[in-house]
């Protein structure tokens, strides 16, 4: 995946992001006008489960509702607590990673045999940093210790902004 800088304020250049905000405005909100808030949000409940979630979308032949069902064990549960996320891209901008690296994204079939998926999530949890324990990646080069510990640094950050703990002072 590559990171494409756009001109603010140029939906053009933005495809896919700004679809679906075209579509809502098209399907969802035009011509209708609302009485309140909550008219709005009952509108938008009766139009997501009677029309959007019912369609046949043109690309993927199936309906939305199947494809949240499909991808609905990859999904990562909201915090708990409300957090601003202006404080994790800044901390990750200041770790100068040098790739983007997250839990979503990794690779999981790229290296089976040394990295397990169960033992990788318990470790992205964060919680061996609150028991106060120490993690290490030893084996050859190539074997993906880097990339990892880059996605668990990044998971810290953010479990680290939620939980409210703050890394120790030297």
């Amino acid at each position: 995946m590559k990171h494409v800088r756009t001109s603010p304020y140029y939906p053009q250049a933005k495809g896919k992001v700004e679809r679906p905000f075209d579509y809502v405005e098209k399907n969802l909100l035009n011509g209708r006008s609302f009485r309140t808030l909550e008219h709005l949000n009952e509108v938008t409940r009766w139009w997501l489960a009677d029309v959007n979630d019912r369609r046949i979308h043109g690309t993927t032949r199936r309906t939305p509702l199947e494809l949240h069902e499909q991808e609905q064990p990859r999904l990562i549960g909201l915090p708990t607590l409300r957090f601003d996320t202006a404080q994790v891209v800044y901390r990750i901008g200041r770790a100068a990673f040098p790739t983007e690296a997250t839990l979503e994204s990794y690779d999981w079939t790229r290296n089976p045999k040394t990295i397990r998926k169960e033992p990788f999530l318990e470790l992205a949890s964060g919680e061996f940093i609150q028991r106060k324990e120490n993690a290490a990646f030893v084996g050859a080069s190539g074997l993906g210790k880097r990339i990892s510990f880059q996605v668990l640094a990044e998971n810290a950050v953010l479990w680290d902004i939620v939980s409210g703990m703050r890394p120790a002072r030297a």
